[in-house]
């Protein structure tokens, strides 16, 4: 029983060294009268991913395109369907979606954001 309340201990005191070493956690004093008030803040920011999902990319042929809803399919590569919504300044070889034709070969850089997959740049590999 006491290793194992020495091993938590020492688990406990490398995780808040560790909290304290990259700025999750942080401790301020202030002096008042006649005592000290001592703050221990959370820096809840410095969890969550500041940065935006990583780019991907995927080969495939386009399958079909809605321009309405600003989306288009492709078949991957490995027969797989996905959809994709576009970006509004997307960068593609003809400036938006509607160049893109059934059966054209592209590749598709994209994020993944909210559950969505998100087109930002696409390039054509080939043409039927």
């Amino acid at each position: 029983m006491r290793t194992f309340v020495a091993v938590l201990a020492v688990a406990i005191v490398l995780l808040l060294g560790a909290a304290f070493f990259f700025n999750v956690l942080s401790v301020t004093t202030e002096h008042e009268t006649n005592n000290y008030v001592v703050s221990l803040t959370v820096h809840t920011d410095r969890l969550r991913s500041t940065t935006p999902d990583h780019d991907a990319v995927v080969l495939g042929n386009i399958a079909s395109t809605d321009l309405t809803a600003k989306s288009f399919t492709i078949t991957t590569n490995d027969n797989l369907p996905m959809t994709f919504r576009v970006e509004p300044n997307i960068t593609t070889f003809k400036g938006s979606i509607q160049g893109l034709r059934t059966g054209d070969h592209f590749a598709v850089f994209y994020r993944h954001v909210n559950g969505e997959n998100v087109a930002h740049r696409i390039t054509i590999e080939s043409s039927p």
